[in-house]
């Protein structure tokens, strides 16, 4: 295609309100479109896009913000000038954005056709070829805003320009790629004594002067920099807080004026997606160098904190755990819950930290029903705007260590990574990290309820469980109602009074965790009263797992410590049982193996319910 069939072609689109042909122009376009072509949708104001769907998980307000960032530079705003550069913890998925969107874009590339001078080392953007009043036509009439009359192509387009009229100029397709370095490329800072610039901007070739004989052909210089092999899509900076200051000097111009400075053959454009992540600490210290305020000034950071979302963790951990051998599905909650833990005590240290989980919880829709609002909001806003939040804590690759070490030996019990978590954060730390210490109590608190909830499933039977938990509510509710209205309570059977229960409703009670006195009493018997009267209005039907999980969780607790007393002995294996008991057994370790648990790790939790939960009950 010549040059100027392209241009042509390029206003017909354009005047077909085809913004997409200006996106495809622009390396922050390519990316953006390669991005949305996979689809989103929207949930509270966030656009969740496909194209991390199964790679990054809990990030989605930072990605979003990533995707605006790019957006916004694919339009021409100021950001076109700026190196976006990602800032968190280690293992926070920053360096996985940054491969993500470089697939993105080398897939992008080889199912569109996007085009380059033929023959250019540089694959220079084709508008930088053209005329300047062209180019000026283009920026101010049709709104190719990142266009500057003034852009330059490389050195050897300069040359073809010179020979050639512009509108003969022939283009070809080009398809990036990673491994060739072509429109993707990396730029990592080597030994500041034997770095030289050719790393960034290429070098004069004594090869390609043999071939050309003339030192001014731009044809002798070896455009192989990371700035000219990621022309027109990403450079990626890795630890560029680490580079020297000339190489920073060298980005500076990259950035802010979008040029290359080659010794012997003056300065040219490029078009390119500069892109960095490094960690906290190398990024306080580089803002501290009094020889980097101007570069500082160019730069755009969006914070990649730590993942707080527990149902997100339990993703995350298992993307990175390959099982050897079996692990029970309770060994993925427990590893989650103590990450999170350690993430938000800092940062949380003063609020209900489970409740915390839970308002960070992406899965969790029914916090919203019971919290408020406006303190929902407060506490996600810290997380998305406080710089310090999300910023410590465990890191998800320390925990697959931690199970892929397990795995690789035996079969993996949750018991088996509570104690290893023991050993690695709290035995050999008794006195160097208190809050460690409180999360590993939390963690062992959450897990002995979760087996809890686990083995009274396996022991009632899952379809009958919810019939016996609604008609302890029902009592619940007619023994509260009695309470609070100093009424009498009659048998629904027989009619006959009978008193009212104190034992059950202070157990409940303890269960919710509320205090047993008539005023909290009374607050959570009107709550009751005002929920089922809202419903009956609506004609719906009261759901505890729906609309009172709390109840519902206490009152199977309730009611499992009030079984579990039958059946206790049981799961003792140190005594001798009975072939009643033996069945007991086998029928709870057979519902267990149906949700994910091996015979091995079923009798393993069994025994340490019996040592740990029952025993202490």
């Amino acid at each position: 295609m010549r040059l100027i069939n392209f241009y042509n072609n390029f206003i017909s689109e354009i005047e077909k309100e085809n913004r997409n042909i200006i996106y495809q122009y622009n390396a922050h376009g390519l990316v953006y479109l390669s991005i949305i072509e996979k689809g989103y949708k929207e949930k509270n104001g966030i656009k969740i896009y496909n194209a991390f769907k199964n790679e990054i998980f809990g990030l989605d307000y930072f990605l979003d913000r990533i995707v605006r960032f790019i957006y916004s530079a694919a339009n021409g705003q100021d950001t076109f000038k700026r190196i976006l550069i990602l800032i968190g913890p280690p293992g926070s998925s920053k360096s996985s954005i940054v491969s993500i969107l470089k697939v993105l874009l080398e897939e992008y590339t080889k199912n569109h056709e996007i085009y380059a001078p033929k023959d250019c080392p540089n694959r220079c953007n084709p508008l930088f070829l053209l005329p300047r009043n062209l180019k000026e036509e283009l920026k101010y009439k049709y709104g190719v805003n990142y266009l500057e009359s003034f852009y330059l192509p490389c050195p050897v387009c300069q040359k073809t320009l010179r020979e050639n009229p512009w509108e003969e100029i022939e283009l070809v397709p080009i398809q990036f790629s990673r491994l060739g370095n072509i429109g993707i490329s990396t730029y990592a800072p080597g030994d500041p004594n034997s770095t030289d610039d050719s790393v960034l901007i290429g070098n004069f070739s004594i090869a390609k002067l043999s071939i050309y004989k003339n030192d001014s052909d731009p044809r002798v210089w070896n455009y192989t920099g990371a700035l000219q092999s990621g022309n027109r899509g990403i450079v990626e900076f890795v630890e560029i807080m680490k580079s020297k200051t000339e190489h920073l000097n060298i980005l500076l111009t990259a950035s802010q004026d979008k040029m290359i400075v080659l010794k012997n053959f003056g300065a040219y454009n490029i078009d390119t997606f500069l892109i960095s992540h490094t960690n906290i600490p190398e990024y306080q210290n580089f803002i501290q160098r009094s020889d980097t305020e101007a570069f500082r000034d160019r730069l755009f950071v969006i914070k990649i904190p730590y993942n707080l979302s527990y149902t997100s963790e339990i993703k995350i951990i298992k993307k990175l755990v390959k099982e050897i051998n079996h692990m029970d599905p309770l060994v993925y909650k427990v590893s989650a819950y103590f990450s999170i833990l350690t993430r938000i005590i800092k940062s949380y240290k003063k609020e209900d930290l489970e409740k915390i989980i839970q308002i960070f919880d992406e899965e969790n829709e029914n916090i919203n029903n019971n919290s408020d609002s406006a303190d929902i909001e407060s506490i996600k806003k810290e997380y998305y705007e406080d710089f310090k939040v999300g910023m410590s804590g465990i890191s998800p690759r320390t925990i697959a260590n931690i199970l892929s070490e397990l795995s690789s030996f035996d079969e993996v019990s949750c018991i088996d990574v509570l104690k290893k978590i023991y050993d690695n954060f709290i035995k050999f730390n008794q006195n160097k990290n208190v809050e460690y210490n409180e999360c590993y109590s939390m963690t062992e608190k959450f897990l002995e309820n979760e087996i809890t909830k686990t083995v009274i499933d396996a022991l009632l039977g899952y379809d009958e469980i919810d019939k016996e938990i609604d008609l302890l509510f029902r009592k619940y509710y007619d023994h509260l109602g009695a309470y609070v209205n100093k009424t009498e309570l009659k048998d629904p059977v027989t009619g006959k009074k009978i008193d009212i229960d104190e034992t059950f409703l202070s157990s409940i009670d303890k269960h919710l965790k509320i205090v047993s006195d008539y005023e909290h009493r009374k607050n959570v018997y009107f709550r009751l009263l005002s929920l089922t009267s809202s419903l009956l209005l609506q004609n719906q039907t009261l759901s505890l797992k729906k609309h009172l999980p709390e109840f519902y969780n206490a009152l199977k607790e309730y009611m499992f410590k009030e079984k579990i007393k039958l059946f206790a002995p049981s799961l003792n294996f140190d005594i001798p049982i009975s072939d009643e008991s033996k069945n007991i057994i086998r029928m709870i370790i057979d519902n267990m193996k149906k949700i994910g648990f091996s015979e091995k790790t079923a009798k393993v939790v069994l025994k340490y319910m019996n040592d740990n939960i029952i025993k202490f009950s």
